[in-house]
């Protein structure tokens, strides 16, 4: 059944999808109000939990995105003042590329993320988003706890009730024995005179 509600989702799970790759590296509030146009429809006509998940792990992988970016850009503002107050020259060709070479690196790593979970939503398997499907999905059950439930994936089949087996009797280990090397008489396992093993 969640099969056959996922295909209803999937259009919308991979306009996400693919939204996030081509908003990489970059805070658009029109994508904002994309992707909020786009959740909305997919939680108030599709009712479907996997296919609302992967659209709300697009929307996730997107802010996260735009949180590493914003990150990074502060750390440059920050170099850059510092080099302000020594009297450098603003913003050098060398923090520049490195900094270009952060970004693409952080892009390709989103993107990549964004393509892999759009690989899985085009099979029809949930998109399972590294990095923010957990967030995504107390996310959702944090907003609609009842209308989204999960249908058990597994039942056991019914067995008999549970009857516990008699247990053997302890093994009488106290009993004496007379030890055939020396003749001592003994408790244990070993024989307390030459160390022998009962037997």
């Amino acid at each position: 059944m969640e099969e056959k509600s996922m295909l209803s989702t999937k259009p919308l799970a991979i306009i996400a999808f693919f939204m996030a790759v081509l908003s990489v590296n970059s805070f658009n509030v029109f994508m904002v109000v994309a992707f909020i146009a786009l959740f909305v429809f997919a939680a108030l006509v599709c009712k479907d939990r996997v296919g609302v998940l992967s659209v709300l792990d697009a929307i996730f992988l997107y802010l996260a995105n735009c949180l590493v970016c914003f990150a990074f850009a502060q750390i440059q503002g920050i170099i850059n003042f510092f080099l302000d107050i020594a009297k450098e020259a603003q913003n050098p060709p060398a923090m520049r590329i490195t900094f270009g070479i952060l970004y693409f690196v952080i892009g390709a790593g989103f993107a990549g993320i964004a393509i892999i979970s759009l690989f899985n939503v085009l099979g029809g398997k949930p998109a399972r988003t590294l990095m923010v499907d957990g967030i995504a999905a107390k996310a959702l059950d944090m907003a609609a706890p009842r209308q989204y439930q999960q249908a058990p994936n597994y039942q056991a089949p019914p067995s008999a009730p549970y009857q516990p087996q008699p247990t053997p009797p302890p093994q009488q280990n106290n009993a004496p024995w007379v030890c055939s090397s020396c003749g001592r008489q003994n408790v244990g396992a070993f024989c307390v005179g030459c160390g022998n093993k009962k037997g």
